[in-house]
């Protein structure tokens, strides 16, 4: 199974996943849409939100991609095109689906990560997606509670925030 990226027109993912889905090109294909968990603050309350994870993309698992299934998903409102573009379709690389597998499982819902620093304030990841990961961490905002990761998609780094869950500090 292969993964394809299709750029649709940002805010309306799910209306696109819909029409895709309507069309039933065939049989062992799955369309995600990935979201993440996030907590925003506003009037000085937190409260938990969910929001793209790629704003503007979605995901298709595909073992072939048929000339009638790229016709047929480029007619659909609110679509794009594939990426790179509709003329050369390239699934990911495989470093990049390896990547991105933890993000698309499911339905494509990250909860929050649940992390803990340890004493020399360094995260430790102790689950969800980016167990393991903790060198793709760019900046950590304990107040808003998000980490900047980078995410390479086509050899273009994405910077993407996600939510947090401290639970508290490790002992020595």
């Amino acid at each position: 199974m292969s993964i394809y990226v299709l750029q649709v027109i940002t805010g309306k993912e799910l209306e696109a996943r819909k029409r895709l889905e309507l069309l039933e090109l065939c049989s062992g294909e799955r369309i995600i849409f990935p979201r993440r968990e996030m907590i925003q603050r506003k009037k000085g309350r937190r409260y938990k939100k969910v929001q793209p994870l790629f704003p503007g993309y979605l995901f298709l698992e595909t073992s072939e991609l048929t000339d009638e299934l790229i016709h047929d998903a480029s007619r659909c409102p609110n679509i794009i095109h594939f990426l790179p573009d509709n003329r050369r379709i390239q699934p990911v690389s495989e470093d990049d689906e390896k990547l991105l597998k933890p993000f698309l499982r499911d339905d494509g819902f990250t909860p929050l990560v649940h992390i803990k620093f340890n004493e020399n304030d360094r995260v430790i990841i102790l689950e969800g997606p980016l167990k393991g990961q903790e060198g793709l961490i760019l900046k950590v905002d304990r107040r808003r509670r998000r980490l900047r990761v980078k995410l390479n998609l086509y050899e273009t780094g994405h910077l993407i925030d996600f939510g947090y869950r401290d639970l508290g500090v490790t002992p020595k």
